[in-house]
This record gives C-alpha cells, sequence and structure tokens, in this order.
C-alpha cells in the first residue's frame, strides 16, 4: 500500500483505488471505502474529512449498503446535531438492506449513546435482534444475556435458554455451554444431566475452558454419563492448561486423595499452587 499513498496525497483518487484494487484485490466500493476512512483519519495521509465525506456521499447515493453505514457513521462520529441525525438515517438504510454493520453500530449507539442520542436498552435490543434473526450467533448470545438480566425486554429463563439453543445450532460453542449450564439446573426448562452432558461435551471439545471443567465433573461425579476418573482428569487437565483455576484445584485433589491414580503429594500441591496463583480461593 506504500505506493498508494503518494497517490492520495496527490489527490489522485481515481489512480488510488486502481492500486488498491490491484494489490489488496479490494471491489471497487470497498476500495473507495477504505480511501474515504485513510482520508477522515489521517492515517499515513494528510487528513480531509470533507472529501471523505465526498466520496462516501457519493457511493451511498447510489444505494451501496456499505458506504451508507461508512457514510452514517462518519456523521455520526462529528457529533453535530444535524450530523447525527442524517448519519442515523444512513445507518437505517444500510441496516434495511441487511448490512451487519450498520445494525451493530446502531445497537452500540443506543445502548451507550451519543450526543444528542440518548441511551435506550428496548431500541439496542431491537436492531440486537435484527442481527440475531440474520444469523449472527454472537447477537444471539447476547440476546440471551439480555433476556437474563432484562435489559431491554422482560426476563425470561425460557428466552435466555432459547436464544442460548439457537447459537448452538448455530455453530457457537458458547451456546452450548450457556445451554448445558441451564439445563443442569433447570433454569428455563427441566434438568436433564444427560442433555447437560451434550452440551457441556461439545464446548468442551470446541475449546471452551468452563464447559471443559464441568464435563472433567460430570465425568467424576457420574453425572450424564457413566464414572469415567479417566475421563475426568483428561478434561480438567484441558481445562487447567486454559488457566481454570476450578479445573487446577480439582487436580490437586485428584493426586492428594488418589482418585482414579496413585496419591502424589509433590503433584497435588503444584497444582494447588498453580490454583492459588490463578484466584482459586479454595486452593
Amino acid at each position: 500500500m506504500q505506493h498508494t499513498l503518494p497517490l492520495i496525497n496527490n489527490r489522485d483518487y481515481q489512480a488510488a483505488v486502481d492500486h488498491i484494487i490491484a494489490v489488496a484485490e479490494f471491489t471497487t466500493n470497498h476500495a473507495w471505502i477504505f480511501l474515504a476512512n485513510a482520508l477522515n483519519s489521517g492515517t499515513d495521509v494528510e487528513s480531509r474529512p470533507e472529501e471523505a465525506l465526498w466520496i462516501l456521499s457519493e457511493l451511498a447515493n447510489t444505494g451501496d449498503s456499505e458506504g451508507q453505514m461508512s457514510l452514517g457513521w462518519l456523521l455520526v462520529q462529528r457529533g453535530t446535531l444535524g450530523e447525527t441525525q442524517e448519519g442515523l438515517t444512513w445507518l437505517e438504510l444500510a441496516a434495511d438492506q441487511g448490512e451487519k454493520q450498520a445494525l451493530i453500530n446502531l445497537c452500540h449507539i443506543y445502548q451507550r449513546g451519543k450526543p444528542f442520542v440518548e441511551a435506550d436498552a428496548s431500541a439496542a435490543v431491537k436492531y440486537l435482534l435484527r442481527l440475531a434473526e440474520l444469523g449472527d450467533t454472537e447477537a444471539m448470545l447476547t440476546m440471551a444475556s439480555a433476556a437474563k438480566n432484562g435489559y431491554g425486554c422482560e426476563p425470561s429463563e425460557e428466552l435466555e435458554l432459547a436464544w442460548n439453543l439457537r447459537a448452538a445450532a448455530g455453530g457457537n460453542a458458547k451456546g452450548n455451554y450457556n445451554a448445558g449450564v441451564a439445563i443442569e439446573f433447570g433454569r428455563g426448562t427441566t434438568k436433564n444431566d444427560v442433555e447437560a452432558f451434550r452440551h457441556y461435551q461439545v464446548a468442551a471439545v470446541a475449546g471452551v475452558p468452563e464447559a471443559q471443567h464441568n464435563l472433567g465433573a460430570r465425568y467424576f461425579n457420574g453425572l450424564g454419563v457413566e464414572r469415567d476418573l479417566e475421563s475426568a482428569h483428561e478434561w480438567y487437565l484441558h481445562a487447567a492448561q486454559r488457566g481454570s483455576p476450578m479445573s487446577q484445584h480439582c487436580l490437586g485433589l485428584i493426586y492428594l486423595k488418589g482418585d482414579g491414580r496413585p496419591a502424589n503429594l509433590a503433584e497435588a500441591l503444584g497444582w494447588f499452587l498453580v490454583a492459588l496463583e490463578c484466584g482459586s480461593e479454595q486452593s
């Protein structure tokens, strides 16, 4: 991109865009947005926010959703009343075309508030819901959290579980972990050890350390699965290596008591010390 900078500084924008497309394999519209963002921020080039605004306005008026999103966000960031209102309009237009980043930006604006825009939890959740309905599993997890805490909606354990299950079905292992916790304790559904184990297993295999610890505990106690001390040790070890102080403490207990393997006081002490360093109060 270094060869692009002189072209931008010389205002040879078309040549700069052509070079960006050739080097970075951007689409034409993405190249113009990249150029506009560079001009607005002044990153490695002379700052020219008004020219950035003109470029994005031209692009947004063609109906390009990413251009509309970029223009809307730039206007909101400028912070005047008129520009904020116009920026929200452009963000809405982009969101109506399914532009995910526009929905994320709108959600953040109403979640935190901006000059001339009051924080509004129900509005933030409205945009979050639209994002989740587009299949965004992180938005689904956040919808679950909103349902749990009553943020912008009535608290509902059933709705919390439903969103976590949707996230899990979409391939987000954190959804499996959250669903496992709800099913283990009967929050929003009937307690079911076998089903809780299944969700923990999916999340543990995907690398979620909390799920790895809980899977180890399920194997150790024979909940939802036949008791298997070797598998318990294996999953506690996975979680411990990822920094779980609970699993580190449990490994200390295993070696202290000799559960499923010979007792080893030195090994037990080692794990208790690691757990203590990671914040375990039990150790």
